[in-house]
């Protein structure tokens, strides 16, 4: 399956530049990719402005996606704000083009940055079947509470392939999400893709991307250049994660475990 991964700089709080922005970008897709993936708060940067985002949240996100879709005949996937019966949410969508759409709420919403303040945290996990894959949907924040991610059997087979972030994370924490993502893929035995913005917010954090694919061995397979605008092609191979997991069957000793929410 092959997809594309938009690391991309977003103008503040500009929802309509943004979206003309990644217009542009468009150009360099591939006719045989299946998926775009776009970073978190791809229409507005993370803006933390009750105000703002009161505003912001008014912008049709989904709606542009579904045009999207037809007109490049592709999946779309990224996170933005919405304002959902008076109640706000980080909220990333999966549209097909064939009309369905899916959405996760961020779990864990940014406490450091006051996200708790403004929106309401999701209490679903979201697992989505594309080609003979199943992603597990995730937000940024999200990576860094393990068991919210954690593979579990089902069938006697690992739960997803594919663990999907997209955020919007800074330069100045950049160790921790680098180690974590190689964690994460090493300790679920799935592909780990991550696409994160580049360039410097509103309140001045820069961010260098580090847009990527990881292996179930936690290697990179590929990468985005740092702190630069990219399209990073990928490809996911069914065979290769089943071979690897058939070498390393270390899935069948996972634990059991449930989640309160």
């Amino acid at each position: 399956m092959k997809i594309a991964l938009i690391q991309s700089d977003l103008f503040w709080a500009d929802p309509e530049a943004n979206m003309f922005h990644f217009e542009s970008m468009f150009e360099q897709l591939q006719e045989d990719e299946q998926m775009v993936v776009l970073p978190e708060a791809f229409s507005s940067g993370f803006v933390m402005d009750k105000d703002m985002i009161e505003e912001i949240s008014t912008f049709p996100v989904k709606e542009t996606m579904i045009k999207w879709t037809k007109r490049y005949g592709k999946i779309f996937v990224g996170s933005a704000f919405v304002n959902d019966q008076g109640k706000f949410f980080n909220r990333m969508f999966w549209v097909e083009p064939n009309g369905k759409t899916y959405q996760y709420d961020k779990r864990h919403l940014f406490s450091y940055a006051g996200e708790n303040k403004i929106f309401t945290p999701g209490k679903q996990r979201i697992s989505i079947q594309s080609e003979n894959f199943i992603f597990r949907l995730n937000i940024c924040y999200d990576l860094r509470f393990p068991v919210w991610n954690v593979n579990t059997l089902k069938d006697n087979q690992p739960e997803y392939d594919v663990l999907l972030y997209v955020a919007n994370w800074p330069e100045k924490r950049r160790t921790a999400y680098l180690k974590l993502l190689q964690a994460r893929a090493i300790e679920n035995q799935s592909y780990v893709i991550w696409v994160n913005r580049v360039g410097e917010d509103g309140y001045g954090n820069h961010h260098t991307g580090d847009t990527c694919l990881i292996g179930p061995d936690g290697s990179f397979i590929d990468k985005a250049p740092v702190s630069k605008e990219q399209v990073l092609h990928i490809k996911i191979r069914k065979s290769y994660l089943d071979d690897f997991r058939t070498q390393f069957p270390f899935y069948k000793d996972w634990d059991k475990f449930s989640i309160e929410t």
